[in-house]
């Protein structure tokens, strides 16, 4: 039971279920009913492609929604797959066999550069049949950054991060600020074709160690360069009662549940996990900081009166 419960913590980014639930099925995309039949619509182009884009600058299109059955039908709704894409509103009226009408979708491709995207739109009729468009599209690096993202445990207190930048089109820039605020960096304020920025790390601890900079600049293409801060997970060793007998068993049965039910209906991180070992005693917690701090809260807790007496 307990070793239920020790894995149920595990899983990454979700809620921890309640004691005795059974875990759900994965779900469809949100608006996507794969067991529906596929909706009688045509899409022109096939697939909507952006091509190159500009980091936080959004991308537009449109596309023809042709009804190719034989009866009339109705869009009940136009749904994207993710926050990222906006959509125009289904038309009021019924579409005819054969007749057509236009939608305009946008997309926000983030401030991460170099990359590609394919992002789903799912069209719902009446009937409940649906059928899906394709965007997709790819965010040009105008800039390029090395290294990629910062390890955020490996900078020392009281030392910098340094990233060096560097123009990819021939173009000169120059670097004009960092978000979030608080944070502090050092770097030439003359245009060039390359820099390196020092990002002072006490600032970035005293901001709240954000997972995610901003650097700005006024390369006409690469206004803002996101760079990724990886953060290695804390971990504590937390000491139970050992399992010698049924009652020790039972103190340890009623840490985890106490642990369960502080952390039940929490979104946790990727990191977070935890494992008991019975015969020792000891709970192992991998997390954030504040994870870690809510299980060794619960433990106190529900730490039997007698357990410093027996250790």
């Amino acid at each position: 039971m307990i070793i239920a419960l020790a894995l149920s913590f595990s899983m990454a980014g979700a809620a921890v279920p309640s004691a005795g639930t059974p875990p759900s099925p994965s779900a469809a995309p949100a608006g996507l009913d794969l067991s529906a039949a596929e909706a009688p619509i045509e899409f022109s182009p096939g697939t909507l492609d952006l091509g190159e884009l500009i980091a936080g600058t959004i991308g537009t299109g449109t596309v023809k929604v042709t009804n190719c059955g034989t009866a009339a039908i109705r869009v009940k709704e136009i749904k994207p797959a993710c926050g990222c894409t906006t959509v125009s509103a289904p038309p009021k009226d019924s579409i005819a066999p054969g007749a057509s009408f236009d939608v305009s979708l946008s997309i926000d491709p983030g401030k991460k550069t170099g990359v590609s995207f394919s992002k789903k739109v799912a069209f719902i009729l009446d009937d409940g049949s649906t059928r899906s468009l394709t965007i997709r599209g790819s965010v040009k690096a105008y800039v390029a950054m090395t290294p990629a993202l910062i390890e955020g445990s490996e900078i020392p207190t009281h030392a910098h991060a340094v990233l060096s930048l560097e123009s990819r089109d021939g173009v000169a820039f120059s670097m004009i600020g960092i978000e979030p605020a608080g944070l502090e960096m050092a770097a030439p304020r003359e245009p060039s074709l390359a820099h390196r920025v020092s990002i002072d790390w006490d600032s970035w601890r005293r901001v709240g160690r954000p997972e995610q900079i901003i650097l700005r600049t006024d390369h006409p293409h690469a206004p803002s360069i996101a760079v990724p801060v990886r953060l290695a997970p804390t971990v504590a060793s937390l000491r139970i009662p050992v399992a010698r007998d049924d009652a020790d068993a039972a103190s340890q049965d009623a840490i985890i549940h106490e642990v369960d039910r502080v952390l039940r209906g929490r979104t946790l991180s990727d990191e977070f996990a935890v494992k008991l070992h019975r015969e020792t005693g000891l709970l192992f917690v991998h997390g954030t900081p504040e994870e870690v701090t809510l299980v060794r809260t619960a433990v106190t807790r529900a730490m039997p009166a007698s357990a410093a007496r027996r250790r």
